[in-house]
């Protein structure tokens, strides 16, 4: 045994030996990078590493945030030898300052980049990654955010089945959604708000369509309220086989009538706005290692929640707004998602997106945004059917 022990630690002292002498590691702070575990951003007094691309983060810190107790009992730091002991009950984890090899349960582990003390703060950082997996975490890189996403990898494989389960359900022919947009903007130190509410009824049996749209923004609500004059457009439109009958804030109350033009489902496939597949969630590793499972089994639904950031759905939200903004102008500080599953059929039910960040318009001027999304779906009762109120059809003017 002794013999074994002398082995192990003058191998040790040559792999340290080694790694302090190799080529001199590339080190950026990234205040930018976020780390969510278990559905929810972490907070760090000390900023995040990058060590030769790989995220590096405090060592105390980040060990409480993965459930290890805060105690000299779980984490045991050696000042001599400048090591930390990770004990939990299956895993016994060794990490030494500038040596490369990490010990799980007494077997070596070859590290990407070693544990390293940072000079600017003069705290220990451990490899992200290497310590997740270690304590049996699934861990996700998500270069779109900059988000190491950190999670059980049985919640993970749940929530993943959960999710390609609900893709595989038939969106039903005959729907209703309603969609409600709450935006803050500041630009130039200008403040705006906008509100917009989309509702939306499609029976394809019936080859019809109602929607009900009304935006109200308000250019300058830092100036006196009684000078403000807030913009307001609503359209509300039904789309029959034949006629289609349209009303437009523009021209007060009056109703146009029209020969419909395009068939249903060419309407659908030329709208933003109406596409339910904008709101469908991918079933992926980056989705499913950001949410968690809120399950009340009293209830009829499940509930999906976590700091998961969707570019996809994102950038279809910005063209459904018509925002004329670029996506890949989008820096994201934080996303929030909520979404809503029936628990029999996995059939969606509602999400709420709420999200900070700051985009570049067409004029390249920088517009910092607070967003509140929320949408409801339902399913038409059978039978029901789109009706044009008999005021439209005896008054709507013929284009």
């Amino acid at each position: 045994m002794k013999l074994r022990t002398l082995l192990i630690t003058l191998s040790l002292l040559l792999i340290t030996t080694f790694n302090v002498n190799a080529e001199e590691d590339v080190i950026i702070e990234s205040p930018d990078v976020k780390i969510v575990i278990d559905g929810q951003v972490g907070t760090y007094d000390d900023v995040p590493l990058i060590v030769n691309n790989r995220t590096m983060l405090p060592l105390r810190a980040v060990l409480t945030n993965l459930g290890v107790a805060n105690d000299d009992e779980h984490i045991i730091w050696n000042n001599e030898e400048r090591s930390v002991t990770v004990v939990t009950d299956t895993q016994t984890i060794w990490l030494q300052v500038d040596n490369a090899t990490a010990l799980v349960n007494d077997e070596a582990i070859q590290l990407d980049v070693a544990p390293m003390i940072y000079s600017d703060n003069n705290r220990t950082y451990i490899p992200a990654r290497f310590v997740s997996e270690s304590l049996g975490k699934k861990v996700v890189w998500d270069g779109s955010t900059t988000t190491v996403l950190i999670t059980d990898t049985d919640r993970h494989n749940e929530i993943l089945a959960i999710l390609e389960a609900s893709n595989s359900v038939d969106l039903s022919e005959n729907y209703a959604f309603d969609i409600d947009y709450d935006l803050a903007m500041t630009s130039d130190g200008v403040q705006s708000e906008a509100q917009m509410e989309i509702i939306m009824m499609l029976n394809t049996q019936q080859n019809a369509m109602y929607i009900d749209m009304d935006m109200l923004m308000t250019e300058d609500i830092s100036i006196d309220a009684e000078e403000q004059e807030p913009g307001i457009f609503s359209i509300e439109m039904y789309q029959l086989p034949d006629f289609t009958y349209m009303s437009m804030s523009f021209f007060g109350d009056m109703w146009m009538k029209a020969p419909t033009e395009d068939d249903l489902e060419t309407t659908i496939e030329n709208s933003d706005t109406i596409d339910m597949e904008t709101f469908a969630l991918e079933a992926n590793d980056i989705v499913a290692a950001g949410l968690v499972i809120v399950d009340n089994p009293d209830e009829d639904f499940i509930h999906l929640k976590g700091n998961v950031y969707m570019e996809d759905m994102l950038a279809d939200s910005l063209d459904m707004l018509d925002s004329g903004v670029d996506p890949s102008t989008v820096t994201i500080r934080d996303y929030y998602l909520d979404m809503t599953l029936a628990r029999e059929s996995y059939e969606f039910v509602g999400m709420l997106i709420t999200t900070d960040m700051s985009v570049v318009d067409v004029d390249g001027q920088t517009i910092d945004i607070l967003a509140d999304i929320t949408l409801t779906y339902d399913i038409l009762e059978e039978g029901y059917e789109i009706v044009v109120p008999e005021e439209v059809l005896n008054n709507a003017v013929e284009f």
